[in-house]
């Protein structure tokens, strides 16, 4: 079982062994309330019912990133690359987004590379096989 499949059921059973009232009957309607990429096997980008879930239900730690904007080739490689649950919050103001990284991996090599996840993605890119961005030779 996948880490997304995993992760909705936990909620799923959190949510009932708490008696919250919830609209969601089965695991599968609250899977696509959580994800972003109904997909079960790809992306990891969540919905802000399911940041909430993540952090208020099961108490994951959390890692809060300011970066600049993101382009569309950005979240092709976040989606991707990213092998552990993000949100992505709605752009705060005109040059700065938030992002929640789930996975202490990521936010450490995010850090590293001085919080610059356009640099992060390009390096996770330049060694795919099959590279979202063509590289010149």
């Amino acid at each position: 079982m996948n880490l997304k499949y995993r992760l909705t059921i936990e909620i799923f059973q959190h949510l009932k062994n708490t008696a919250s009232v919830t609209d969601h009957n089965t695991v599968d309607e609250l899977f696509v309330s959580v994800w972003k990429n109904t997909n079960h096997t790809k992306g990891l980008a969540l919905t802000k019912i399911g940041l909430g879930y993540l952090v208020d239900s099961l108490e994951l730690t959390q890692w809060k990133f300011s970066i600049p904007d993101v382009t569309s080739g950005d979240f092709v490689m976040m989606d991707r690359y990213m092998h552990y649950p993000y949100y992505l919050v709605p752009k705060r103001t005109n040059t700065h987004n938030n992002l929640v990284l789930f996975d202490e991996s990521t936010a450490t090599q995010l850090v590293l590379y001085s919080n610059d996840l356009k640099l992060l993605l390009h390096a996770y890119d330049s060694d795919s096989v099959r590279p979202v961005i063509k590289h010149q030779k």
